[in-house]
């Protein structure tokens, strides 16, 4: 039943893909943050002045919904430093848009909580960065950011909300993956973790100190455990070079109004402030040329060893390789551990496109 779904799933995106329809949403409320994770990608300065309004937010999902977006993901920096955010998040379901909310969790108080589930969001996904406060709160800079984030998932999973802990797994908490994985069943949480880590938005690789290794991605692609529940993407098991969906069925929006085809593709395709969402959708020059690319386009990866066990994002490829249709050095690297692992006969083949790496 859930191979079927999944399958569906993925040829409803097809379709939305082919007929240009903005199937995904995700709107950056705010960039302002009461943490200061040194793995974030962000670099825009952290103001509030100039965000756009709750009135504008509505507006734009008005037209959202009349073009057919399902999902819409509400994020941030830390969306509830908005004193909007429940007005937003209500009108997002009076819209019927499967909500999703991306949050630290440290503001998460029990009456928090029961807003929250009074909204019937799709998923609840709260970051963490270890099984413990120690390395945890090291990432944050934050400290007692950990306690605060176990009592979040508590008060979420005890009011029946799917909760998703993502990790980004660095340097510092590679070693507590397990535990991680073990604290999420006890909690009643499911989990995912990202073994890419970004630069940030501006071309700054202080992040990318953080990844972990080789050696490290081989272990955690070898574990069955880790696919068996749905932590990372599944591999490919075709030799087709799959396109990045976004700027072709999913769009982002910053708080100050500019659209781009993804957080981590920051390609201003206009301002909604300017003109409507749906006229910078289907007419913006940039996002008219993103969706004339084909995999013909992509040189390197039609004759990569690789491709079909690569991941690549082509918004870190322009952002950290310099090119928007050549190799993304990192998904490269990951993709030859998944081939190697394949012919020893210990990786999973699966279809790719289900599953994606949070960034």
């Amino acid at each position: 039943m859930e191979c079927e779904s999944f399958s569906l799933l993925a040829r409803i995106s097809d379709v939305t893909v082919e007929r240009h329809i903005p199937f995904n949403a995700m709107f950056e409320l705010t960039h302002r943050c009461n943490t200061r994770c040194k793995h974030c990608y962000q670099h825009h300065p952290k103001r509030a002045d100039g965000e756009l309004s709750t009135e504008e937010w509505c507006r734009v999902m008005d037209d959202l919904a009349s073009a057919g977006t399902l999902y819409l993901t509400l994020t941030g920096g830390e969306v509830l430093l908005r004193k909007d955010f429940f007005e937003i998040a209500r009108y997002a379901r009076k819209k019927r848009f499967a909500l999703k909310i991306y949050t630290n969790g440290t503001l998460i108080t029990p009456a928090v909580a029961e807003k929250i589930a009074d909204l019937r969001p799709f998923t609840v996904e709260i970051s963490i960065y270890g099984s413990n406060a120690e390395t945890h709160d090291a990432m944050t800079q934050v400290k007692g950011s950990f306690e605060r984030v176990i009592r979040a998932v508590k008060l979420l999973v005890g009011l029946n909300q799917r909760v998703i802990l993502k990790c980004p797994l660095a340097t510092s908490s590679f070693g507590q993956y397990e535990d991680i994985m073990a604290m999420a069943q006890e909690l009643g949480a499911e989990y995912r973790f990202d073994p890419t880590i970004a630069p940030m938005n501006d071309g700054d690789r202080c992040p990318t100190n953080l990844r972990i290794g080789v050696e490290e991605l081989m272990k955690l692609y070898d574990d069955e455990r880790v696919f068996k529940k749905k932590g990372l993407p599944s591999m490919g098991a075709n030799d087709k070079v799959k396109m990045c969906d976004a700027g072709r069925n999913s769009l982002a929006i910053n708080p100050w109004g500019e659209v781009y085809p993804c957080v981590q593709m920051l390609i201003p395709c206009g301002n909604v402030r300017e003109k409507s969402i749906l006229e910078i959708w289907y007419g913006s020059r940039e996002l008219r040329h993103l969706r004339a690319i084909t995999p013909d386009d992509l040189v390197q990866c039609q004759t990569c060893e690789v491709k079909q066990y690569c991941s690549r994002c082509p918004g870190q490829a322009l952002l950290e390789d310099g090119s928007l249709t050549g190799c993304q050095s990192r998904a490269r690297t990951i993709a030859r551990i998944r081939k190697r692992l394949a012919e020893q006969g210990t990786a999973h083949p699966a279809n790719s496109t289900l599953l994606r790496v949070v960034a």
